[in-house]
């Protein structure tokens, strides 16, 4: 693109309407997508026209929304979330109108890449807290917000010394009075990366110490969401009878290691221990045996009568 184009053909492409049309917006996101533009050419303030020409579509094709977010996260973070907000507004808005519609506000994806981008903007601090803020005005929406918010956290992979702040953004939700807010710390830890107990474990035992002052529940709530992120959860994609399947993983020699060294730090009878505790013991991958009916038999069976 020649140099002395490039201003007035972006905002070109900014100021285009989509008009809600969902083919249009999938082709208008992949512009600036995994395989698009850099989003870097782009001004904050065209980012946001291009976020609030995608309002009114629908339902955003997950693989293209999340080509954007990358492209664009390093330019204008916070403008994710005021366009997340837009759309949950619009479908809370739709609701009430009793209007019948497909609209889904945020994509219910689970493969977003890491918006790492976001931590060299100077509205990375902010973009964080106002993602907590979006998590704790809209409950419903919640789990959707907190997937994207993780992502572009500044813990990825968990063993690197960051984390300062979106630490700083889900510390303010444990100084409260109130235990929801607290607890959507404890729910938000099912997104964040594998081995952050581990790896941060100072902010794992900040976080439980808040949530035991709230009672043995909320405590114990915390204490399942902390042990679960040390272990990543099997899956299969078929399964012969009577044969084992892997439920959960262990623990990888350097982390239970690592786990050692912080019980062998912690006074027994604290809550650090035994959380450290809970999960050196929980340290082995786990596998059951599924009791599987052998269909097979059943038919060789019917066949021969």
């Amino acid at each position: 693109m020649v140099a002395e184009l490039r201003p007035a053909a972006l905002d070109l492409i900014a100021g285009m309407k989509i008009n809600g049309d969902d083919g249009l917006a999938q082709e208008y996101m992949e512009i600036f997508g995994h395989h698009g533009l850099s989003g870097a050419m782009l001004t904050r303030t065209q980012v946001e026209k291009i976020f609030a020409n995608l309002v009114e579509v629908e339902e955003l094709t997950d693989h293209s929304f999340d080509g954007l977010m990358t492209s664009v996260c390093g330019v204008a973070p916070k403008a994710i979330v005021s366009f997340l907000e837009a759309r949950i507004v619009r479908a809370i808005a739709l609701e009430e109108q009793g209007v019948d519609n497909d609209y889904e506000p945020i994509p219910s994806y689970s493969s977003w890449s890491v918006l790492r981008a976001a931590q060299d903007s100077e509205e990375y601090e902010d973009s964080l807290a106002a993602f907590v803020d979006l998590m704790k005005r809209y409950p419903r929406y919640e789990h959707r917000v907190s997937k994207i918010f993780w992502h572009m956290a500044d813990v990825w992979p968990s063993t690197e010394p960051a984390g300062t702040a979106m630490f700083a953004a889900l510390d303010r939700l444990l100084h409260t009075s109130d235990s929801e807010d607290a607890l959507i710390v404890v729910r938000s830890l099912e997104d964040a990366p594998l081995g952050l107990t581990i790896h941060h474990p100072m902010f794992a035992i900040h976080i439980l110490w808040t949530c035991a002052a709230f009672g043995e529940e909320i405590k114990n709530a915390a204490m399942h969401r902390l042990i679960s992120n040390c272990f990543a959860s099997g899956g299969v994609s078929a399964v012969q009878p009577g044969a084992p399947i892997l439920v959960r993983s262990g623990l990888a020699e350097p982390w239970q290691q690592k786990v050692n060294e912080l019980l062998s730090s912690c006074e027994p009878g604290s809550l650090a221990f035994e959380l450290f505790k809970s999960i050196a013991d929980s340290a082995q991958p786990v596998y059951h045996t599924l009791e599987l009916q052998d269909f097979s038999e059943e038919l060789d069976e019917a066949e021969e009568e």
